[in-house]
C-alpha cells in the first residue's frame, strides 16, 4: 500500500496547483502536482502535439504543430509562457517534441510547464478512457484520478477490468473481509462503499474534518464495509476516526502524522514518540517502539511484527509479540518496507535499491531500478506504482520490467486483493449518491 509519509504529501499538495502531466526538467521554483490528464483535456481550451523550435523573446515560445485538438491551429504556433522553468514557463529542447495543454486569452495562446505532457497523454485523453481489456479475478486496486473514475481493478498481469465511476480522487482503497466490498478514502473528503464484483458505489459518506486536516490510511473491518476507520492528519498530529453506519467517532488523537491498520489495531507513528499501538475497539494506546520513524511501520501477514526504518536510517524488526526491538543495517532514513510473507521484507530506498532480508536482516537478494509511491507484495513479485507506471519486479533479485502505462500520474494508492471475485459487469455504471 500507499505509505502514509508519501500519501500525505499528495493530499496536501493537491492544494498548490491545477495541472502536472510530467516534469520533464528541474524547476525549483515551480511546484505542480499531478491531475489526471483526462481532466485536464477537459479544463483546456485546446491541446497539442507538436515540436519545439525555440523562443521568440523572453516569453513567447514557437511550436510546430503536428496534431490539434478541440480546435484547429495554425502549422506554426506562439504559446505564452512564463520566462523560465523555475517560474514555470515551458521546458523544452529545440526539437523536442512534447503535448501542452493550452489555454486562450483574446488571440492568444497560454500554457506552462505544469500543463506539458507527453505525446501519449495528450492522445488518449482526447479519445477517452480506454476500454476494459483484462481477464480473471480482481487482483489489484489502483486508487487515483482518471477522469471520470478514481479507481481502477486490475488483472493479475495489470490490465483494466473494470472502472470504479465518480467524481474527485481517490487516495486510499482498502479491501473488507471476504473481498466482496472495498472502502475508499477521497480527497474531497468523503469514504466510499463499492461492490468489488462491480465496482458500484453502494454506500458514500461525506467527512466533516477540521480545519487543515487532510485523509490517509483507510481500513475496513465488516464484510458489507458498514464499519471502517480512517486515519487523519495535519501539522504532527493525527486522529483515528470510526464510521458506523453513518455515524463518525473519533476514537484516538495524539502525535503522528503516519498510521497502519492490521486486525483490530493500528499503529501511529507518533512526533517524538515512536510508534503508538491503537486497539480499535476501545482506542487504548500503548507504545511498542520507541525510536523516531520516518515512515509508517508495516506489519506482517500474521500480525506478529512490525518493519520500518528509524530517523537514523536503520532497519528496525519489532516483535509484538516479545515486546522486543530489534535494529539492522544502517540503509538511508528515505526507505519502505513491504512484507513478502511472514518472514521476508523487501526495503525499498528512494534511490532505486531494493533489499530482501529475513527477519534476521539476512540479506536475500538486491536488485536497482525500482521507483514507487505505492508498492505491494504479489506472491513472489513486487508491484508498485509511480506516476502513472505500473512495475513489477521478481523476488528476490529482480529485475525490473514495466507492466503498463496507466496514462494518468494522479495514482495515488495501490492494494493487491487475495482472492478477488471475477468483474460481473466490465462497461461503465451509475454511481450511487450518498
Amino acid at each position: 500500500m500507499l505509505n502514509g509519509k508519501n500519501l500525505s504529501r499528495i493530499v496536501a499538495g493537491l492544494c498548490l496547483s491545477a495541472l502536472l502531466l510530467l516534469a520533464p526538467m528541474n524547476a525549483a521554483a515551480c511546484t505542480c502536482v499531478a491531475i489526471d490528464p483526462w481532466d485536464a483535456y477537459a479544463r483546456s481550451d485546446a491541446a497539442i502535439v507538436g515540436v519545439y523550435a525555440g523562443k521568440r523573446g523572453l516569453t513567447t515560445y514557437v511550436f510546430q504543430v503536428e496534431e490539434d485538438y478541440k480546435v484547429e491551429l495554425p502549422a506554426e504556433l506562439e504559446v505564452e509562457s512564463a520566462e523560465s522553468g523555475p517560474s514555470c514557463g515551458i521546458e523544452a529542447r529545440v526539437g523536442q517534441r512534447l503535448g501542452l495543454f493550452l489555454t486562450r486569452t483574446g488571440d492568444r495562446w497560454r500554457s506552462n510547464l505544469c500543463s506539458q505532457a507527453r505525446p501519449a497523454q495528450i492522445r488518449v485523453a482526447a479519445r477517452g478512457l480506454p476500454r476494459p481489456n483484462g481477464k480473471g479475478p480482481v487482483r489489484f486496486l489502483v486508487g487515483g484520478s482518471f477522469g471520470p473514475a478514481r479507481v481502477q481493478a486490475l488483472d493479475a498481469s495489470g490490465r483494466t477490468l473494470a472502472y470504479g465511476y465518480g467524481p474527485g480522487r481517490a487516495v486510499a482503497v482498502a479491501v473488507c473481509p471476504g473481498a466482496r466490498r472495498i472502502v475508499e478514502v477521497t480527497a474531497a473528503p468523503a469514504i466510499a462503499v463499492r461492490d468489488l464484483g462491480t465496482l458500484r458505489i453502494v454506500r458514500q459518506h461525506r467527512l466533516r474534518l477540521r480545519d487543515h486536516e487532510f485523509p490517509g490510511s483507510v481500513a475496513c473491518d465488516d464484510p458489507a464495509g458498514r464499519r471502517s476507520f480512517l486515519f487523519v492528519w495535519r501539522a504532527s498530529s493525527g486522529r483515528i476516526l470510526r464510521l458506523r453506519g453513518s455515524a463518525l467517532t473519533s476514537i484516538y488523537s495524539g502525535p503522528g502524522t503516519e498510521a497502519a491498520f492490521a486486525g483490530p489495531f493500528a499503529y501511529v507513528a507518533g512526533v517524538g514518540r515512536g510508534v503508538v499501538r491503537v486497539d480499535l475497539a476501545d482506542g487504548r494506546t500503548r507504545l511498542v517502539m520507541k525510536a523516531v520513524l520516518d515512515r509508517a511501520p508495516a506489519v506482517s501477514p500474521d500480525g506478529r511484527r512490525l518493519a520500518t526504518v528509524t530517523q537514523r536510517g536503520e532497519l528496525a524488526l519489532v516483535d509484538l509479540v516479545r515486546q522486543k526491538t530489534r535494529l539492522g543495517p544502517r540503509v538511508g532514513a528515505a526507505t519502505q518496507a513491504v512484507w513478502i510473507d511472514a518472514r521476508r521484507v523487501a526495503w525499498l530506498a528512494d534511490s532505486g535499491e531494493v533489499l530482501v532480508s529475513d527477519t534476521a536482516f539476512r540479506k536475500l537478494g538486491r536488485f536497482d531500478g525500482w521507483r514507487s509511491t505505492a508498492a505491494v507484495a504479489a506472491g513472489e513479485r513486487l508491484v508498485g506504482v509511480a506516476h502513472g507506471a505500473l512495475r513489477s519486479a521478481r523476488l528476490p533479485r529482480g529485475p525490473v520490467r514495466m507492466l503498463r502505462d496507466l496514462i494518468s500520474p494522479a495514482t495515488d494508492s495501490l492494494t493487491v486483493v487475495r482472492a478477488g471475485p471475477r468483474i460481473r459487469l466490465a462497461g461503465r455504471l451509475a454511481c450511487a449518491r450518498g
